[in-house]
């Protein structure tokens, strides 16, 4: 780990290659990146993560707070606060929720997300 900024619950963070969060025990790979690159921070407004190389190019990478808000309250089990914000995750993250429901052991609720989209 060579920067790491908490957003929410959530720690992201950036490896040599790789921008990643963590929730609970699992990690999940948001992009690879360039050697260098750092951790500027979370811009909810945006719902980006922005990082900087020494040379202060910025980039940007998109991360959908309400995804990982849903990731989180799946894995420590509180299901009714997750139901309410399934109305909030956009439909090009549903997939991703998708796969993260089937990880997690209960291919019956992925069948009635997959429903849903």
């Amino acid at each position: 780990m060579r920067t790491a900024k908490w957003v929410a619950d959530v720690c992201v963070f950036t490896t040599n290659n790789r921008l990643q969060y963590l929730v609970g025990e699992q990690t999940y790979t948001i992009s690879h990146i360039d050697p260098g690159f750092f951790l500027l921070g979370y811009v909810a407004r945006d719902g980006r993560v922005y990082l900087a190389d020494k040379d202060m190019n910025v980039i940007s990478y998109a991360l959908s707070l309400s995804v990982v808000e849903y990731q989180t309250h799946v894995l420590r089990g509180d299901m009714d606060a997750a139901d309410v914000l399934l109305a909030t995750i956009p439909a090009d993250e549903r997939p991703k929720i998708a796969r993260f429901l089937e990880g997690q052991g209960n291919p019956s609720f992925c069948q009635t997300f997959t429903l849903l989209t």
